[in-house]
């Protein structure tokens, strides 16, 4: 698998514990620029990325250091211990916080579990990316995506949860704190790709923070006139 490599950053000094909805047309591309961010909020990032059938497209390159790529189906979440059972034990001892942790820990594929515990190893920032959730939609009989639910969980050990999808956006969407997509066509891998940044924590933004030459743009504060790419200004009028 060919590496793309990334580009030197120099990492937020107090990154926000958050969550990224990354998404666009192109899978390289999307992937390529999640990275980037990644790195940005946290040197060691953490990636796990469902791999793409043998038919289908190539799949991106991923980094070589703290990534693992596993089948799509051996991503998706389990459904744990069921709650009144593990209530009916933990009870006894005034462990209800302790059990649920634990749970929704269980709950999480194997490759996501080693990739959690090698970030509570270290000290924050924290960066989970999981990259091409969309292949996992087959394996979703609700619609409603798997991830999602796992932020607050997630955020409330230090963990930012950074995802990535091709294509329209699935529904669990909504429940990230930030969407960013990605304009079609974007190939030039000198510099990030550039992005929009369709929702976030205004008050409080981590792009204009991590990206203040512009390489990613805001939905909420940008203009469309000549000083935005063509390709960006498609992205905002139509969103």
């Amino acid at each position: 698998m060919d590496d793309l490599g990334l580009l030197p950053v120099s990492p937020a000094s107090e990154a926000p514990i958050t969550s990224i909805y990354f998404w666009g047309g192109e899978r390289r591309e999307v992937n390529y620029a999640a990275r980037i961010l990644s790195q940005q909020l946290d040197p060691q990032f953490r990636w796990v990325e469902a791999e793409i059938a043998s038919d289908g497209e190539a799949s991106p390159p991923i980094p070589e250091v703290g990534a693992l790529a596993m089948p799509a189906r051996k991503l998706v979440p389990s459904g744990g211990v069921r709650p009144e059972l593990l209530w009916s034990f933990l009870r006894l001892h005034g462990q209800q916080r302790y059990g649920f942790d634990v749970n929704e820990f269980l709950r999480l594929p194997d490759a996501i579990q080693v990739a959690v515990g090698a970030l509570l190893a270290r000290a924050p920032p924290r960066v989970l990316a999981i990259a091409n959730v969309d292949l996992l939609e087959e394996f979703d009989a609700t619609g409603t995506g798997f991830y999602g639910q796992f932020i607050e969980w997630l955020n409330s050990h230090e963990i930012t949860l950074l995802v990535t999808a091709t294509g329209e956006p699935l529904l669990e969407r909504i429940d990230f704190e930030y969407s960013i997509t990605l304009p079609s066509g974007v190939s030039d891998r000198r510099r990030p790709p550039l992005g929009v940044c369709q929702w976030g924590d205004c008050t409080n933004c981590l792009i204009r923070e991590l990206f203040p030459s512009g390489e990613i743009f805001c939905l909420s504060s940008e203009t469309l006139d000549s000083r935005v790419p063509a390709s960006v200004r498609s992205v905002l009028a139509s969103h």
